[in-house]
């Protein structure tokens, strides 16, 4: 089940085995694949040479299709896929007419060779195939493509110019989403009106940065 009409140089369309990642997988993760998991497709590869498109620091990324067996969280396993692939993989994942999208942005780990280290994950909700909002757009170059990519599957939809400056961006949203949470909360159970005063002032602040650097 393809979204996007690719040129036909990027095909692959290679079915990868669910054991293909046990080096790295534990006994939860085995049970989780055989619970979760159909078939893992290699759709496509978005490279320099397939799409004939120049790059600085991304010559290629994957796509790869996971069809389910149920709607579930499967953020760990995309995890130990992406840790294993040195390549970023926009994964598709479909249960029936519907679908998600999820793309890690990654760097090689220092100290383990052929292991990555997971910057960011950026992932789309749940959406039927038909009503598909996400463009895959092949211009400028393979880091554009992918940077206009991450940046519909981000918080705001701001284009950046680079992937350090948007995950850089995501992170600090994150953070204030985690401190306005736990500060909303802690307003809840405060009783002396001093205090709670105190708190909602740092709230309303902290509400103000979140507005402008989410846009």
């Amino acid at each position: 089940m393809s979204i996007w009409e690719l040129p036909a140089s990027t095909k692959v369309n290679k079915s990868i085995p669910k054991n293909a990642f046990d080096i790295n997988a534990s006994s939860r993760n085995k049970k989780q694949f055989i619970e979760y998991v159909d078939k893992i497709l290699w759709r496509n590869k978005i490279a320099d040479f397939t799409v004939n498109l120049p790059y600085s620091e991304y010559q290629e990324f994957q796509i790869f299709e996971i069809t389910l067996r149920k709607k579930a969280e499967i953020t760990e396993l995309l995890n130990l896929m992406d840790k294993t692939i040195l390549y970023p993989v926009v994964f598709l994942l479909i249960y029936g007419e519907e679908m998600q999208i999820s793309v890690a942005i990654k760097h090689l780990h220092p100290a383990k060779p052929n292991t990555t280290v997971i910057d960011w994950r950026f992932s789309s909700e749940w959406f039927t195939t038909e009503q598909n909002p996400y463009i895959l757009q092949l211009t400028k170059s393979i880091d554009h493509t992918l940077t206009n990519l991450c940046t519909q599957l981000s918080s705001t939809k701001n284009e950046e110019k680079n992937l350090k400056t948007l995950i850089e961006r995501e992170q600090t949203i994150s953070k204030l989403q985690n401190e306005i949470a736990a500060l909303t909360a802690e307003i809840k159970r405060t009783k002396q009106f001093k205090k709670k005063v105190e708190l909602n002032l740092k709230l309303q602040k902290l509400s103000t940065e979140y507005q402008i650097i989410s846009g």
